[in-house]
C-alpha cells in the first residue's frame, strides 16, 4: 500500500492544503477609477452647469469652478455640497481630491465624501478637515439625516495644501489615506449605498480649495503568498 494513503499522511496533507488556501484568500482593496474631473471650465460656473455629472441638493449651495485652469471653490461662506452621478456607483467605493488651499473661517472645510444619500441633508460619510472642530486636523465624519454630524475617527495629522485625500469604504469599513498612507480608519454601518461627492466652505469666496477629483469602485482581490 502506498505510504501516502495512510491516515496520518492524509491528515498532514489536509492541514498543509488548508494553510496554503488561507494564505491565498487574504485580501486587499483594489480601487478602479470610474470618473475623473480636472474642473477646467469657465470661472464661477456652478458645478451642475459645468457638468451634468454634478448634482446639488435642495438645501445646498453649489460648488463652483474657481479658475479656467482647474479647481473647485465655494461661492460664499456657505457650505457648498454636490454629489456625483457620472457612474453607476458600487456600494464599495472611493473618492479622492487634491487639496489646493485650506478652508478658513468659522465654517471652513475641505471634505471628500462617499455614500452620500440623496436628500436635503446630503447625509453620508466624509473625511478631511472642518476648522470649527478646533484644530484643522483630519477626521472621518458621519453626516446624519437630521443635519448633524458625528466624528467617527480622529483627530489625525493636520491637513496641508497639496495633500492627496482618498476616502474608501468597503462594507462598513472606512479608510482615509493621505498621500498614499493610511491616516485613519473607522467602522460604521449607517449608510450602505449611494454616491461620492464634495463638501467645502471658505471665508473668502471663489478660493480654489480642491482639484483633481477621482472616484470609483473598490474590489476585494485575492493575494497569493504575500503578492
Amino acid at each position: 500500500m502506498c505510504m501516502w494513503s495512510t491516515p496520518l499522511i492524509r491528515s498532514i496533507i489536509a492541514v498543509v492544503f488548508a494553510l496554503l488556501l488561507s494564505c491565498s484568500q487574504a485580501v486587499y482593496a483594489g480601487q478602479t477609477i470610474l470618473n475623473t474631473d480636472a474642473f477646467t471650465g469657465t470661472a464661477t460656473t456652478v458645478l451642475p452647469t459645468y457638468s451634468a455629472n454634478w448634482v446639488t441638493v435642495t438645501d445646498g449651495v453649489d460648488c463652483i469652478i474657481s479658475t479656467p485652469n482647474g479647481g473647485v471653490a465655494a461661492p460664499s461662506t456657505s457650505t457648498c455640497k454636490n454629489y456625483n452621478t457620472a457612474a453607476t456607483w458600487t456600494n464599495d467605493q472611493f473618492a479622492e481630491v487634491t487639496v489646493t488651499a485650506l478652508g478658513a473661517g468659522s465654517s471652513g472645510r475641505n471634505l471628500v465624501c462617499v455614500r452620500l444619500t440623496v436628500s436635503a441633508a446630503l447625509s453620508g460619510y466624509c473625511a478631511g478637515m472642518i476648522l470649527s472642530e478646533g484644530d484643522g486636523n483630519y477626521r472621518i465624519w458621519r453626516f446624519n439625516d437630521d443635519g448633524t454630524r458625528t466624528a467617527i475617527a480622529g483627530p489625525g495629522a493636520a491637513m496641508a495644501a497639496s495633500d492627496v485625500v482618498n476616502l474608501e469604504i468597503v462594507g462598513s469599513n472606512l479608510t482615509l489615506r493621505v498621500n498614499g498612507s493610511t491616516a485613519l480608519t473607522a467602522s460604521d454601518a449607517t449608510f450602505t449605498t449611494n454616491n461620492p461627492g464634495l463638501r467645502m466652505s471658505h471665508n473668502v469666496a471663489i478660493t480654489n480649495l480642491v482639484s483633481s477629483w477621482k472616484a470609483g469602485s473598490v474590489t476585494l482581490r485575492n493575494r497569493i503568498f504575500g503578492q
